[in-house]
């Protein structure tokens, strides 16, 4: 019987301790955020901050404190308090979620000595940035860290919970390219060459360069490689991110080498953007890769040698008899053309566009027997402007 006693008694116990509220319960004994939440620069973990990779334990057992400040005009219900310290400056998202059955986190970034004296320093990041279709019980905040500086991290919870309901936390960093004076280095070598790259947390510069659509990215990161030969060259990335080729040595200075090859298009199911771009052996260009979301945990391009003639079909080619024009803007009924003399054995190069920023080019090759003028008509569906580039 007194075996059976202290069964019953140890049994009795651990269930206490079962439901005892979770580490950081209370804002004076919040612990360091651990490790496994963390994602430093350097990570290439393809983990997204829509699904948190650090779980906190006992999360339901969690409590409130009476003086803890109110999050967004609500008051929680289960908050769990950590630590960090950033070692630099940087930008810093910070995103949690719960369990299905919840109305989602409610997430503050703070500073300061105690509860009565924090002061926040985190904003929430907007909807548009956020793909709430992935995990709608997610959030996601962001500030701006300085080094040395101890930040109190809190996820809470509103109203009551399943005995069962889980809560998970994650901080990202930007990827170490995320400046332009830190890109990466991409060394090519065969026909195909792979990078990973992450826009996570990233930020763009104020003299960036608009990519394709003319929207300002919300996030880049940078890259610079070297041409091993000669030709044209197609660059592949995924994930909704969008991507451009530059020649330069500095942001002001960049001048956009590729061109869009088609619309976004979808292979086994994910979005893909390609654009290419021609270059000389040994030259050295700069790859920019940009989302507005920021949000993609870790993702795969590709640049690879293609055929120097864009497979793409070409704008129709005529007989003509007038001289070279500039560009030119026809109205939308006409379709554009241009008249140019084509010179034997040389590659021109045949541009059209719908707004002068985007130009989708082919190549048009001058037979050797022949030495004539061409008229150039835009293939459907018609862009107004349109440009023909000779070798130099």
């Amino acid at each position: 019987m007194r075996f059976g006693f202290l069964s019953i008694v140890f049994l009795t116990f651990g269930l206490a301790a079962l439901a005892m509220p979770p580490a950081g319960d209370a804002f004076e004994t919040a612990p360091d955020l651990p490790i496994e939440a963390i994602h430093t620069a350097s990570s290439t973990s393809s983990a997204r901050p829509q699904y948190p990779s650090y779980t906190i334990p006992q999360f339901a057992e969690a409590t409130v404190e009476p003086d803890a400040p109110l999050i967004d005009g609500v008051s929680g219900s289960h908050s769990v308090w950590f630590k960090w310290r950033s070692t630099l400056d940087s930008n810093v998202l910070f995103s949690g979620a719960l369990a299905p059955g919840t109305n989602g986190p409610l997430l503050a970034v703070y500073s300061g000595d105690n509860l009565q004296a924090l002061q926040l320093v985190s904003s929430e990041v907007p909807l548009s940035r956020l793909d709430s279709t992935l995990n709608p019980r997610f959030r996601a905040v962001e500030f701006q860290a300085k080094a040395g500086v101890v930040y109190h991290l809190r996820l809470d919870a509103q109203g009551a919970l399943p005995a069962n309901a889980w809560a998970a936390i994650g901080l990202y960093l930007p990827a170490s390219n995320d400046a332009f004076v830190f890109r990466a280095l991409i060394p090519l070598s065969g026909v195909e060459t792979s990078f990973d790259y992450r826009l996570i947390a990233g930020t763009a510069e104020p003299k960036e360069p608009l990519t394709r659509g003319g929207d300002v990215p919300g996030a880049s990161v940078w890259f610079e490689f070297l041409l091993p030969e000669s030709g044209a060259y197609q660059v592949t990335v995924g994930g909704d991110a969008d991507l451009a080729v530059f020649q330069g040595d500095s942001l002001a200075s960049l001048v956009r080498r590729s061109w869009t090859v088609e619309a976004p298009g979808t292979v086994r199911g994910s979005i893909i953007h390609d654009e290419r771009f021609q270059g000389l052996k040994g030259e050295r260009l700069i790859l920019a890769v940009s989302d507005g979301y920021a949000l993609a945990g870790a993702s795969r391009g590709t640049i690879r040698r293609v055929p120097l003639y864009d497979p793409v079909a070409p704008p129709k080619i005529q007989l003509g008899s007038q001289q070279v024009g500039p560009p030119k803007l026809t109205t939308p009924a006409i379709r554009p053309a241009l008249l140019v003399e084509g010179r034997p054995n040389r590659i021109y190069e045949i541009q059209t566009s719908s707004d002068l920023r985007d130009w989708h080019h082919w190549q048009w090759h001058v037979p050797s027997d022949i030495h004539s003028t061409v008229d150039l008509e835009n293939g459907a569906p018609p862009e107004p402007f349109l440009r023909v580039i000779a070798p130099e």
